[in-house]
């Protein structure tokens, strides 16, 4: 797989569900995610795309090796599939991005949110994709940017200023108003920026940007 893009992001959804692991010991007596590490060169050029379904040694093996995971909380969600380790994955310095996989919602912002209360669910604790103190809507809108390497690109730092697109004597374009606050915002802190570019979009949907006013 790799020969046939040397350069470019490689994307594969792997262990979505259950049944997909279990049909994979089945077969090779390893899980997908341990299959694919002892048969690919993965690193960062790779997005595994969902990973909701893995061993701890199979995150550790994620993280090591650079590769992003591109999660789809409301899609996961809508299938009952399951929910991604987030706290200890994004704790080791784990990667991710932010996709549809069914496109029954476009909002990077609500998949950030739900990744978050799925935690919060999963853990019965709050803000746990942060650190303490810190905006929690600032802290998953700077994880989704991270997700930009499962398009090929570096990912820009969140307050880094935009590339110049105008020849210098061109006049500047006007700022843009600031943008209201996630519903994951801590409150009391900074809000994050509202529109959040998605970082691994799955199946062929595009990177989209979320523009919708979260619910209150």
């Amino acid at each position: 797989m790799t020969a046939l893009t040397p350069d470019g992001p490689i994307h594969i959804h792997i262990a979505e569900q259950r049944a997909e692991v279990e049909a994979c010991l089945a077969w090779s007596n390893q899980r997908p995610v341990e299959w694919l590490m002892n048969h690919a060169e993965v690193d960062q050029r790779w997005c595994l795309i969902h990973a909701t379904h893995i061993a701890d040694s199979e995150r550790n093996a994620i993280a090591k090796s650079a590769a992003g995971v591109g999660l789809c909380p409301i899609t996961e969600a809508n299938l009952g599939d399951g929910l991604f380790p987030a706290r200890a994955f994004l704790a080791q310095g784990g990667r991710i991005g932010i996709g549809s996989d069914s496109n029954i919602r476009i909002d990077a912002a609500a998949e950030l949110c739900l990744l978050e209360y799925g935690q919060r669910l999963t853990h019965q604790a709050r803000n746990l994709l942060t650190a303490p103190g810190q905006s929690t809507g600032a802290s998953l809108y700077h994880h989704a940017r991270k997700g930009a390497q499962a398009l090929g690109h570096p990912p820009r730092h969140p307050h880094a200023a935009p590339a110049p697109t105008s020849s210098p004597s061109a006049p500047a374009s006007p700022p843009p108003p600031p943008a209201p606050a996630t519903a994951c915002s801590t409150a009391g802190s900074s809000p994050a920026p509202r529109s959040i570019a998605s970082g691994a979009p799955a199946s062929g949907a595009l990177p989209q940007a979320s523009t919708t006013p979260a619910p209150p």
